[in-house]
């Protein structure tokens, strides 16, 4: 082969080598820019639907991960300052204090009303926000009449199965909407947080003990005798942070979702199939299966906080032209190789 042939072909080949190398350096530096960003984002808060779930990142941002049939993990971007997982549909508030939700929208429970709230709940089939005058306001279905919220002043507001209960500014909690195992009684007295479940509420006292009412067919209102800092109800399950950070959860556990793993948490969430805890170093971590939505974004569990910085690489989906760029360089840098030491033994006198 006539050396200018050679030189033609390493050129050629030198090419593609190091058009390959640049290329897989831009993956490993998007891949380590992408694990930094990652570090610097820690969840302030979880909520968990059904089979999916929700968190806050310490940036304003949310992000959803598990099943997503009606676009329910499929969370908007911009800014939050909060958000709640409903059965099949999420709400965010914005930082403007405007109501965003998306999602299964079959009854309306994603078209959420316009101007400002202070706070929003999703529930199975409509959701409910907390107006900037403590008024509530419910939409979505309201075949049990969980949508009629009683006028008046509210510090609170969730919503539940196909009932909703809030927080009165006096501590009172009143609930509304389907009321056939007794969801809405609620006992009287003060509290300082209600949670609507499946059929089930439970307050979190002004003592810091938990009070639960309606359904108890697996024990979902059994609540332990202890001191609490939160509450949260499932749809057959209930779950609290005891004021010492443990977290401690009853009721259905055919799933596992009452399997709490022991450690500190500041925050928890109750599903139906499953539950997460917010640890206190704002990693998340789920208990309980159905669909993999236990299954916690690597990024965001105990073990990958800090994150060694590689993940973002190894998370990376390359698209088929850089594959393709890749197992070229893969087999140019050899045929570079030979191409060289045949030209260097062919110009040898």
């Amino acid at each position: 082969m006539p050396t200018s042939a050679v030189l033609s072909a390493r050129t050629v080949v030198g090419s593609i080598a190091v058009a390959a190398i640049a290329l897989l350096a831009g993956v490993v530096l998007g891949g380590w820019k992408q694990a930094q960003a990652q570090e610097k984002a820690r969840a302030v808060a979880i909520t968990v639907g059904n089979s999916y779930a929700c968190v806050l990142l310490d940036s304003g941002s949310v992000e959803c991960w598990g099943y997503n049939e009606n676009g329910q993990t499929d969370a908007p971007s911009g800014r939050f300052s909060a958000v709640s997982a409903g059965e099949y549909h999420p709400c965010g508030l914005r930082e403007t204090d405007a109501v965003e939700c998306w999602g299964d929208n079959e009854y309306g429970q994603t078209d959420a009303p316009s101007g400002r709230f202070s706070a929003v709940s999703a529930g199975s089939e409509h959701s409910c926000g907390l107006r900037e005058t403590s008024a509530v306001e419910c939409w979505g279905d309201n075949w049990a009449g969980q949508t009629d919220a009683p006028s008046g002043r509210f510090q609170t507001v969730s919503a539940g199965g196909y009932h909703s209960c809030g927080l009165r500014e006096t501590g009172a909690v009143e609930c509304w909407g389907w009321d056939e195992q007794g969801q809405t009684d609620a006992p009287s007295g003060r509290f300082n947080a209600v949670s609507a479940g499946g059929y089930h509420s439970c307050g979190l006292r002004e003592t810091g003990t938990v009070e639960c009412w309606g359904d108890n067919w697996v024990g979902q209102a059994y609540a332990p005798d202890d001191r609490f800092s939160a509450v949260s109800a499932g749809w057959r399950h209930s779950c609290g942070v005891r004021e010492t950070g443990a977290v401690e959860c009853w009721g259905d556990e055919g799933y596992g979702q009452t399997d709490v793993p022991s450690g500190r948490f500041s925050a928890v969430s109750s599903g139906v199939w499953h539950t997460c805890g917010l640890r206190e170093t704002g990693a998340v971590e789920c208990w309980g299966s159905y669909g993999g939505a236990a299954d916690v974004p690597a990024w965001l569990r105990p073990a990958s906080l800090p994150s060694t910085g590689t993940g973002g690489l190894l998370n990376r989906r390359m698209s088929s032209l850089e594959l393709r760029v890749i197992a070229l360089a893969a087999l140019a840098i050899p045929t570079l190789s030979l191409l060289t030491l045949s030209a260097w033994r062919r110009s040898r006198p």
